[in-house]
C-alpha cells in the first residue's frame, strides 16, 4: 500500500518527487494536490458526491486517501462500494481531462458519466 500513496501523479506527489512542478492543486491553485484533496474537496467533487447521493462518504476526516478509501470500503456493501469505486475512477478522469487537456467537466457531464456505469 505504500508503493500506492506515492504512486499517483498529483502534483504534490511530483513535487515530492523532484519532478520540477508545484505542490498546488492546478483546479483550485490553492492547496497541496493530494489524493485525498482530488477525490473529496476539490472541484466539483462535493456536488459529485451530493448527485449521486453519496455525500456520507465525505463525513470521515482522514489525513490520506488511502485510511479513508479502506474506511469506506470497510463499512459498506458490495454494490455500494461498486459506487463509490466508479464515482473515484470518474472523479479522476474528470481531474486527468482538465490537468492534462485543460478541459473542465461539468458536474452534470461528471455525474451522467457515473450514472452510466450503475
Amino acid at each position: 500500500m505504500e508503493i500506492l500513496k506515492r504512486f499517483y501523479p498529483t502534483a504534490y506527489n511530483l513535487y515530492n518527487r523532484k519532478i520540477p512542478s508545484s505542490p498546488i492543486c492546478p483546479r483550485c491553485g490553492f492547496l497541496p494536490e493530494s489524493m485525498l484533496h482530488v477525490m473529496t474537496v476539490c472541484g466539483p467533487v462535493v456536488e459529485v458526491w451530493n448527485k449521486l447521493g453519496l455525500s456520507w462518504v465525505l463525513t470521515p476526516q482522514y489525513d490520506n486517501f488511502w485510511d479513508w478509501f479502506e474506511y469506506i470500503l470497510w463499512r459498506n456493501c458490495y454494490i455500494t462500494c461498486g459506487r463509490i469505486i466508479i464515482t473515484l475512477w470518474s472523479l479522476w478522469f474528470a481531474r486527468n481531462k482538465f490537468v492534462i487537456e485543460g478541459k473542465r467537466q461539468t458536474i452534470q457531464d461528471i455525474s451522467s458519466k457515473i450514472q452510466c456505469f450503475m
